[in-house]
């Protein structure tokens, strides 16, 4: 359980305690008293919580068992991860209040405190009761949760992702074989992230930003979510124009801190000079030129939040050395000062070149590639995801209209094929800049291979060629070449790139005699 979900834990035992009118406290596997919730904190309840510790650690307990307190009181527990929620029912309650009402009750000051949705469903995951801060639910009655469902199968809570919004919690928790509770944050980070991004303007990209449906890409947008929900430092590897920094916002989107700022750096545009004062700061007085007041570093910008450092390969040998200090010891100090100020910054570094040979070059240092190769994430180029050529075009058609006015509203068949049949040395960056292009040039409604850079209109002579159109079973004559394309793949592990190298022919030719042989691309 992060620190995040155990936030939201805690304010879900506040919702309980005001609903049962009594003190709900939160102990951990030791039946340590951990944390308690709103309610009258009389010596004598306070000693029955204590008692209850000692219950906790000598028996198994399940969720919405009932115990007695040596003074007669009833005892509430659900059993949370590694935590145990007690609720000791008021005195004057405790003999007609039912457990469905107590949440029932509780749903719209749960909602609240989460800052989301809060919803009650039954043994198959349908909803009965849901509830918003503004006393709106989001779904209806009668709707079906699988999480909700899941939950009351296994009779196990669990903390994850939201489906209402990247970057959220949701809680769901079986309270006894009737019903279930699910609750998330999803408007508080809604609006964290609203307010961040008309502040900064950075954060504009989320997952579902990422075109394309083609296995390699798939796998990266996978990936990118599953390491998002931590804070170890990730390294993007990808040729130039294949959307670091677009999947360095996502994952910022997606992760914990999505509230906080997110500040980029293009480490190959500024000198080593500039570099330093820009990343640590510096005091009033540390060189010519530097403000009367001092400025803060992007270290101090990013606290809280994730600091994006492009073309990190570019980073002069002599920052390095400072930049893994502030990555061990959590603390910069400014150019010029003697302060050293503490900063939480999750690091997201990017890079289109191989590190590890760099470091055998002596250009990089070691300790720093090990710092942040943490989690590395490699994201395929163009030519390795053809077959998201035409929908990666025409969401670039809608975004070009928006900017300007063109009649064109979609491509052509014969021009998507001439597409595909390029080898794209800049990427998804070039295909954006040849879509733009066209659009500025056609007076039609579609744009045609008229309408392409002459480079690419003449990388493919035979693009009518009809196995550039459709995928068609080989024939026995054929049987040796596809099996020889086959084995390039598994033994390069499907990447078209290496297998194409192996064979000695283009990505281009290798993606059409797949078609050709009916190899799945």
């Amino acid at each position: 359980m992060t620190t995040s979900d155990l936030g939201v834990l805690l304010k879900f035992a506040d919702a309980i305690a005001n609903a049962t009118g009594g003190l709900t406290a939160i102990f951990d596997s030791e039946g340590k008293l951990f944390q308690k919730g709103q309610g009258p904190e009389q010596p004598e309840n306070l000693t029955t919580l204590r008692c209850f510790s000692e219950i906790i650690t000598q028996k198994p307990v399940k969720n919405a068992d009932a115990f007695k307190s040596p003074r007669g009181d009833n005892v509430w527990v659900l059993r949370i991860g590694e935590y145990y929620l007690v609720s000791l029912i008021s005195y004057k309650k405790r003999e007609k209040i039912h457990i469905k009402d107590v949440y029932l009750k509780a749903l719209p000051l749960i909602a609240k405190v989460a800052g989301g949705e809060a919803i009650l469903f039954d043994t198959n995951g349908i909803i009965f009761e849901s509830v918003c801060p503004d006393g709106k639910g989001i779904r209806q009655r009668g709707t079906y949760s699988l999480f909700g469902h899941k939950a009351m199968q296994t009779s196990t809570p669990s903390f994850g992702p939201s489906i209402l919004e990247e970057g959220a919690i949701a809680v769901r928790i079986p309270i006894n074989e009737e019903f279930g509770l699910a609750f998330n944050n999803f408007i508080s980070i809604k609006q964290k992230r609203s307010l961040v991004q008309s502040k900064t303007g950075y954060t504009r990209y989320t997952i579902s930003n990422i075109v394309g449906e083609s296995p390699a890409i798939r796998i990266s947008k996978e990936r990118a979510l599953k390491v998002a929900v931590s804070d170890s430092t990730i390294l993007i590897y990808g040729e130039t124009g294949t959307g670091k920094e677009l999947f360095a916002q996502a994952m910022h989107n997606a992760s914990n801190r999505a509230g906080g700022p997110f500040i980029a750096l293009n480490c190959s545009a500024l000198p080593a000079s500039l570099t330093e004062s820009i990343l640590f700061g510096y005091e009033s007085g540390a060189f010519t030129g530097a403000r009367r007041e001092g400025q803060q570093g992007l270290f101090e910008q990013a606290n809280k939040g994730t600091l994006f450092l492009d073309d990190i390969s570019d980073m002069d040998l002599s920052v390095q050395s400072r930049f893994l200090r502030v990555l061990q010891e959590r603390e910069v100090c400014r150019v010029g000062g003697k302060k050293h100020v503490p900063v939480d910054v999750r690091i997201i570094a990017s890079s289109n070149r191989n590190l590890r040979e760099m470091v055998d070059q002596k250009a990089f240092r070691l300790d720093l590639f090990y710092r942040l190769n943490v989690v590395d994430l490699q994201l395929p180029p163009l030519s390795d995801r053809l077959e998201d050529i035409p929908v990666l075009c025409r969401a670039f058609i809608a975004e070009c209209k928006k900017r300007f006015h063109s009649p064109v509203r979609d491509i052509s068949d014969e021009a998507i094929l001439c597409l595909q049949n390029y080898n794209w040395p800049g990427n998804v960056r070039e295909l954006y800049n040849v879509i733009e292009r066209a659009m500025n040039l056609s007076v039609n409604e579609f744009i045609s291979i008229e309408d392409l850079p002459a480079s690419i209109a003449r990388s493919s002579p035979d693009c009518y060629d009809p196995i550039c159109v459709s995928a068609v079973m080989p024939k026995n004559n054929q049987l040796d070449e596809r099996n020889k394309v086959l084995f390039a793949l598994e033994q390069k592990g499907n990447s078209r790139r290496r297998a194409a190298e192996s064979l000695g022919i283009s990505t281009v030719t290798l993606w059409r005699k797949m078609k050709k042989l009916g190899i799945p691309v």
